[in-house]
């Protein structure tokens, strides 16, 4: 082999070694987009009853109106919403629907009560305001952006089909209208569609990547155009692979796209964790026209923090936008392609797997056994291999990478 083959092998070595942690570059810097747009759309379209503006009066029976602003903002946050699932956030206001929406939440305010289809013998009574409140999301002790993110989260008994969240996150969703008092929120959102957009996939909440923290519900759906969800199961996973206790709701179609809904055991997960946790979501057995499919997708509920707070062993790299393995970065200059070896030895947490040039052609078996001679790790293997050694116990093992009829041997300690 000349030199430029062996420096050619030793770069695709330096690849494979930090593959795991390229795959998780484009994340992380995702990371860094999730936070700017939560302080941007989120915290940053929050609206107070002191700019708010609605001049309207319950007691006249005046609808009034509430201020540019509050409306710009609120509207902000709903194609927030959309964006943070990868729908389009092009949904605008129609201001006809608006001045309905304005008499509908009138109504609301004045009788202290939610109904989508009053009667004559309300207060503050109109033909318009009943007609939006019959295609509203409606919300009663909250205001504006406030009352949007009741819908998202959908709590309450009445709200299992999370009926609000659907509407707000509906696929074809084209114009809505919305009308604030200080206490009391009709958003249109019953109205004109656009057509399925090109290349729509299912709609999850919590989404699929990264997802702050403080938004996380108990309440999770998945949604599919014109789906079936009737005989399908949900299986949530968490890192260390072990299944986290959730209960499927009473399926209920009719409102947007068709969702299935499940809720996470109280406890289940902790929403104030300092780190980043993530969740493999499996939803299986679900009718798509002719066809069974399943969807699967890991969502990181993550603090809305950057930078973010690294595990023990982790550094965070501003560069990279990663948290890196110090073991594996330690272990790159130390490479000899013309043996087999294991770096770090002793190691914690993560090993890398170095194997002779010409061994790179064909399949090469690692095994790991205890000093009883028990295997605790077989795989097959090439250079760059990456051993999670986490629940590997500590002691003394011995390594074996067998090629063809080729063994070679390392004494490798774990030490946690």
């Amino acid at each position: 082999m000349n030199r430029v083959q062996q420096n050619t092998m030793k770069f695709m070595a330096l690849l494979c070694l930090l593959f795991s942690l390229y795959m998780s570059l484009n994340a992380q810097c995702e990371r860094k987009l999730m936070v700017e747009d939560y302080e941007q759309y989120f915290l940053g379209t929050q609206v107070l009853n002191s700019n708010l503006g609605w001049d309207g009066d319950v007691n006249q029976c005046i609808a009034g109106n509430i201020s540019a602003d509050a409306r710009k903002k609120t509207l902000e946050r709903i194609n927030y919403f959309r964006q943070l699932v990868h729908l389009p956030t092009s949904i605008g206001m129609d201001d006809d629907l608006t001045n309905m929406c304005q008499k509908a939440a009138l109504m609301m305010h004045s009788n202290n009560q939610l109904s989508h289809d009053p009667d004559e013998n309300w207060s503050c009574f109109s033909s318009e305001g009943k007609t939006a409140a019959s295609k509203s999301n409606l919300a009663l002790g909250a205001h504006s952006t406030e009352a949007i993110n009741l819908f998202m989260f959908d709590p309450g008994e009445n709200n299992t089909a999370v009926g609000h969240r659907r509407w707000i996150l509906y696929s074809r969703a084209k114009d809505f209208g919305m009308g604030s008092t200080n206490r009391a929120f009709a958003l249109y959102v019953i109205h004109n569609k656009i057509p399925k957009p090109d290349g729509l996939g299912f709609v999850a909440y919590p989404s699929a990547g990264y997802f702050p923290a403080p938004l996380l519900p108990d309440r999770w759906s998945i949604s599919y155009p014109g789906a079936d969800f009737s005989r399908s199961s949900v299986a949530v996973q968490d890192e260390s692979g072990e299944q986290v206790d959730l209960v499927i709701l009473p399926l209920k179609n009719g409102f947007g796209d068709n969702t299935l809904v499940w809720e996470i055991t109280p406890g289940a997960i902790d929403k104030f964790a300092s780190f980043d946790q993530t969740f493999s979501v499996t939803v299986q057995n679900v009718q798509v026209g002719a066809q069974d499919t399943s969807f699967t997708y890991e969502t990181v509920i993550a603090p809305p923090t950057y930078p973010p707070l690294c595990k023990d062993g982790y550094t965070w790299n501003d560069s990279s936008c990663n948290c890196e393995n110090q073991e594996l970065i330690t272990a790159v200059g130390e490479l000899n392609n013309s043996t087999f070896q294991i770096f770090p030895n002793p190691a914690s947490n993560f090993a890398r797997v170095n194997l002779p040039d010409a061994w790179e052609l064909g399949n090469t078996i690692f095994t790991l056994t205890d000093l009883s001679g028990r295997r605790v790790m077989d795989l097959d293997c090439k250079t760059g291999a990456i051993l999670d050694l986490e629940r590997v116990p500590e002691g003394f093992y011995t390594a074996i990478a067998q090629h063809g009829y080729e063994r070679k041997y390392v004494k490798f300690i774990v030490k946690h």
